[in-house]
Parts: structure tokens; sequence; C-alpha cells
């Protein structure tokens, strides 16, 4: 039995995923499937399989629990197809990125060969990983966009200079690779959900 994780909250997308899925388990491992929804712990060690998506920005970020993950494949589902392993944190390293405009055989070119390509690394250290955070002021920055205020209320209430605010907006923006406003505000709301 193959174990399938999957987070996406694209419908539409996430059954196409759960229908290729299937038929790799079925056509190429001979093996029935059996899909997990709830992106806890005990799923992520138990899957082998996991598909998530990820807002702009995220795969930067650390997810300690899938440093534990050696079993099988991560696809990882992004709206735009850039990353180069350097600079990734190790949770992200071995995934394959896969972009919701790819076409079907291409996602399934990608899923076979991810397979084929499997090599588990020994167990890792979060220690030493490249993942990236916000500092204080960055966070305290975002914190205040989330509630809605603009970039001269934020400097009003923290007693600095306008131009401040757009820099740090702009370190923010070039840390997480974010290329506009839009990406940033998903980013804003993903990172506080992930670091609550």
């Amino acid at each position: 039995m193959i174990k399938i994780l999957i987070r996406d909250k694209n419908r539409f997308f996430q059954q196409g995923m759960e229908c290729l899925l299937r038929d790799f388990s079925h056509n190429r491992l001979h093996q029935d499937v059996s899909f997990e929804y709830r992106f806890t712990l005990d799923a992520i060690t138990e899957a082998n399989i996991i598909v998530m998506d990820l807002r702009p920005g995220e795969s930067y970020l650390c997810y300690s629990d899938l440093c534990r993950y050696r079993k099988g494949i991560l696809l990882a589902i992004h709206e735009r197809q850039t990353h180069s392993i350097r600079g990734l944190p190790y949770c992200f390293r071995n995934a394959s990125f896969i972009t919701r405009n790819m076409a079907v055989h291409r996602i399934r070119q990608e899923i076979i060969g991810t397979w084929e390509n499997n090599q588990s690394d020994p167990a890792i250290k979060c220690s030493t990983c490249s993942c990236k955070y916000l500092s204080k002021q960055q966070l305290l920055l975002i914190r205040l966009m989330l509630r809605g205020k603009n970039e001269k209320e934020i400097a009003d209430r923290l007693s600095i200079n306008t131009k401040t605010i757009y820099s740090y907006k702009y370190q923010i923006m070039n840390k997480f690779s974010l290329k506009n406003n839009q990406e940033l505000n998903a980013f804003i709301r993903s990172y506080l959900l992930h670091f609550r």
C-alpha cells in the first residue's frame, strides 16, 4: 500500500494529482494507494509520497517535521519553477518542484524520475540548515501590515522614517524571492501561520 499525503487548497489540482498518483502507483508500482489530507507528524512519517502546495517564499522556511521524512518523495507545488537547491533549507533539498501550469505528461515524468532517483539522505540537523527567518523588526512590520496598516502608519507607530519601512519590506521580498505585494501578502499570512 502506497500512502500519499496531500496538502493543497486547490481541489481541482488535488484531484488531478490524486489521479496521476493512483495511476503511477497501480501501473508502475503495482500497489494500491491510500490518501491522507491531515498534515500531521504521524501522517508525514507514514507517507511514501508527500504533495504540498507552497505559497511564494514558503519554500525558504523550515519545516522541521519534513527533515525527519526519509521514506519516499516530496512533490512541492509552486507558482513558478525558479528554484536552485542552493539556498533552500534541508527539508526541501530533495523535493521535486512542480507548477500548476505544467503539462500533465511533464508532471508524470517528474513523479517517475523523482521516485526512481530517490536518494535518502542521512539524518540531517536543522541547526546547520540555511532556512531563512525574519528579524524582529521585519516580524513587527509584517504583523502591522497584516493588520492593514500602510507604510506611513507603520512608520508613525514605530517612530521611524517611511523609507526605513520600504527598506524592511524590500529586504523581506528579496530574502524570500517575492516579486510583488500580492506575493508578499500571501507570504505574510503563511509565515505567521507557520510560526505561531
